[in-house]
Parts: structure tokens; C-alpha cells; sequence
């Protein structure tokens, strides 16, 4: 006995410990957020974004040209002389005069371009820091329809489960019914077609309930892959608690209070803003290649026989080639810029409009589809009132088999109803969230 009573708290833990683990709908999210392969490769865009920023800093910092060279050859002319980044290797006169092979090295580290100095941030590194914050947003939106959709695979597992343990109560339900049916079918109260229609009825339900299984078993592998967990390990099995959507129903605002939300939130509008932002650079960057680059030069030579030169000072290079394109032709790239500009500015208009548009239209059907749900549930109910009453009556004999089997079947009706509204309701539920972009906001604690 006291040897049981030791061992008893380690067959407890060992008996436990092959439990299936039940997941909510946070766990699942928070799972996805580290696992899921739609939201890893989302991160990958970022830290190329983030190393794009760099590669710009560095052109902008270490943006020199230095450059080495080997020259020899033969000058001529009354003043012979061969530069090697400005600096004089032969200066004689009179004659010709074989150049001894030398050597050039050539620095040129720009201090002004394209109206900015070396100390302020260049234009490319402006825009490569909006594509960053842009596919930032670009992760929000998908972080948001990566989520959606979990929570929509959860619903459809939470509501299966529900629906198998009300196949299954209506199983128990048409045992009884035919236990008696068998026994009156015995005692010649009942003919034998009444009696096997009770028994087809049960073998429905049963069929029913098994495929339903089968049904599951497939959602929960969609959510497993979904949120990026191995399909050869046992996939997640949900606690089937939706009362998460009851408490966000209760929490959305009116139309008027979520409407300025979600136009503040809402990533998609953050980058349609970003393309005008990156549009007006590149336009920016494309005027100001006609401004002049001012840099530090630096030079020195040195021949085969160790004479050297050295040059040092400022130089200031004039692009008289984009001048020419800008003054005396249309410049179709700097008219391309002006027009991509346009683009964005209208496209930014179109995409707020859509989002309000949108707002409005889910916001009605989510209303529409819980005034739906709670039509649907008080049938349940009333359906429900006349089984249970049905199968008082049943048993004293107050109304046939048929009738009662009548009523359950108006119950299964009346509940299959209500689960397809209920999850059209919560199917709006999360469209109005996602297209909002409000879905982090309520689902994600």
C-alpha cells in the first residue's frame, strides 16, 4: 500500500504527459508569429531593406574613387608633357621624348553632390529608408492575413467540434429511439419500416459524424501548416473557445468612432503615402543631377627611375551633358519622374476612397450578419423547447416515433442554420478587422 501511494504521483505525471495539448487561439498566433514561412520570408524583405539603407550610407561615406595606373609612351610637340591625374611627368622642349614608364595614383572623394554635402544624408539613402518602412507595412498586411486566417481556421475547427458533439447528442438521442422502437416493432406496435427508418436514421448520424471527423482532421492540418509546425508531428487541437469574437463584437465602435481608426492604422493607406514619399525622391534625384559635384583631389606619380609628383586640392565638375538634355530637349526621364509622381498622388486618393468604401460596406454586412445569427439562434432554441418536450411525450406515448424524430430533425435544421450564420458573422467579423487594418489591435495580446 505505501509503496502504491509513492508511486502514485508518477503514474499520474506519466499518464498526463500523453495528453493532447490544447491550444487558444493567442497560442496559435504567437506560434505563427515566430514559425510561419509567409511571415519569415516577410522578414527577410525587411533586413535586405535594412541592408539596402547601409549599402547607401557606405556609397555616400565611402562613395571615392581611387584608382592606379601604368603608362609609358612617346610625346612630341614643342611642350612635351603626359598627366597623370594632373600631375606633370615630362616637360621638355624641343624634339621628341620617350616617356619612362610611370605610375598614377588618383583620389577623388566627392564633398558636394547633388546639393548636398558629404555630412547630410544623400537622396538614395531617403529612399532606400522608405522602402524599409514600406516593407514594414508590406509584413503588417501580411502579419494581418496571415492572422485572419488562422482565426478563420479556427472557427472552422471550434465550430466542426461543436457540431460533432451535437451529432453525437442526437446519436444518443436516436439510440433510445431505437431501442424502443425495437421493443414496440417486438410487441407488433409499430410496423417494421417505422422501425428501420429509426435505424437508418441512427446510421446517418453516425455516417455524418465520422466524416465530420474526417473534416477535421484536414482542418487541423491547414492550421498546422499554416503557422509553420511540421506536418509529420501531431497537429494542434484547438480549445474550440470563440468566445474571443463575442468580446470583440462587444468592443467595436460605431462606423463614425472606427472610421477615423482606421484610416490612421490602416497599412495599406501608410503605403500608398510611402510611393508619393519615394516618388517625389526620385524625382528630386533626378533635378539635381544637373548641379555641380564639388571634390577633394589628390594625385601622385612616379616613374621607373623613383622621380615623383605629387597634386593635391579641390575640383568642381560641371555636368554640361545633363544640362543640354535639361535645357534643350524634353528630358523624358525627368518628365517620366513628374508623371510617376502624378501616379502615386492619384493612386493614394483611390486607395483612401477604397478604404472608406470598404469600411462602410463590412461594417453593414457584419451588422446584417449578426442580426441573421440571432434570428437563427432563437429558432434553435425554440426547436430545442420541442425536443426536449417531444421526448417526454415520446415516452408516454403521447406521440409517435416518426413525430419525434421530426422534431429532431427540425432541430438539426434550425442548428445547422445558426452554426452557417454564426460563422458568416464572425467571417465578417475578421473582414472588417483585416481591411481595416485593425486586425493586430484586437486579436493580437
Amino acid at each position: 500500500m505505501r509503496l502504491l501511494l509513492f508511486l502514485l504521483p508518477f503514474l499520474l505525471i506519466s499518464t498526463g504527459s500523453g495528453a493532447e495539448e490544447v491550444w487558444t487561439l493567442q497560442d496559435l498566433i504567437k506560434y505563427a508569429t515566430r514559425n510561419s514561412p509567409y511571415l519569415l520570408e516577410a522578414t527577410k524583405d525587411i533586413e535586405i531593406a535594412n541592408l539596402d539603407e547601409d549599402i547607401a550610407w557606405q556609397n555616400r561615406v565611402f562613395g571615392f574613387s581611387l584608382n592606379l595606373e601604368a603608362l609609358s609612351g612617346v610625346a612630341g610637340g614643342q611642350r612635351r608633357l603626359v598627366s597623370g591625374g594632373g600631375v606633370v611627368i615630362s616637360n621638355t622642349i624641343g624634339g621628341t621624348n620617350v616617356i619612362v614608364p610611370f605610375f598614377t595614383a588618383h583620389l577623388d572623394y566627392p564633398l558636394l553632390k547633388e546639393g548636398r554635402f558629404i555630412s547630410q544624408r544623400s537622396i538614395p539613402e531617403d529612399i532606400a529608408r522608405v522602402n524599409y518602412n514600406e516593407t514594414q507595412e508590406s509584413y503588417l498586411m501580411r502579419k494581418a492575413d496571415v492572422i485572419s486566417s488562422i482565426s478563420d481556421l479556427f472557427l472552422q475547427i471550434a465550430l466542426k467540434k461543436k457540431e460533432i458533439e451535437y451529432l453525437k447528442q442526437n446519436e444518443a438521442r436516436l439510440k433510445t429511439i431505437v431501442e424502443q422502437s425495437k421493443k414496440r416493432f417486438e410487441s407488433k406496435l409499430i410496423t417494421q419500416s417505422d422501425f428501420l427508418e429509426a435505424q437508418l436514421r441512427l446510421t446517418d448520424i453516425q455516417t455524418n459524424i465520422r466524416v465530420a471527423g474526417m473534416d477535421l482532421d484536414v482542418l487541423k492540418k491547414q492550421l498546422a501548416n499554416l503557422i509553420g509546425m511540421p506536418l509529420d508531428q501531431n497537429p494542434p487541437d484547438v480549445d474550440g473557445d470563440v468566445s474571443t469574437f463575442e468580446d470583440i463584437s462587444s468592443l467595436i465602435p460605431s462606423l463614425n468612432d472606427l472610421k477615423p481608426l482606421a484610416l490612421e492604422q490602416n497599412p495599406r493607406l501608410s503605403v500608398a503615402n510611402m510611393d508619393v514619399e519615394k516618388s517625389q525622391l526620385n524625382l528630386k534625384l533626378v533635378q539635381k543631377r544637373i548641379y555641380p559635384i564639388l571634390s577633394l583631389t589628390s594625385a601622385a606619380a612616379v616613374n621607373t627611375s623613383l622621380e615623383s609628383s605629387e597634386f593635391g586640392g579641390l575640383s568642381l565638375r560641371f555636368p554640361i551633358d545633363e544640362l543640354f538634355r535639361r535645357f534643350l530637349t524634353k528630358d523624358p526621364e525627368l518628365l517620366k519622374m513628374r508623371v510617376a509622381v502624378e501616379k502615386s498622388r492619384i493612386n493614394l486618393e483611390l486607395v483612401q476612397n477604397s478604404v472608406e468604401l470598404e469600411l462602410i460596406q463590412d461594417y453593414t454586412n457584419w451588422s446584417k450578419a449578426k442580426e441573421f445569427a440571432m434570428s437563427a439562434w432563437n429558432r434553435v432554441k425554440v426547436e430545442e423547447t420541442r425536443v426536449n418536450e417531444g421526448q417526454m411525450r415520446s415516452k408516454e406515448g403521447l406521440i409517435t416515433v416518426g413525430e419525434y424524430m421530426g422534431y429532431i430533425n427540425s432541430y438539426q435544421e434550425a442548428y445547422n442554420e445558426f452554426e452557417v450564420r454564426k460563422r458568416e458573422e464572425y467571417n465578417a467579423l475578421l473582414t472588417l478587422l483585416r481591411n481595416a487594418g485593425m486586425v493586430d489591435r484586437f486579436l493580437v495580446r
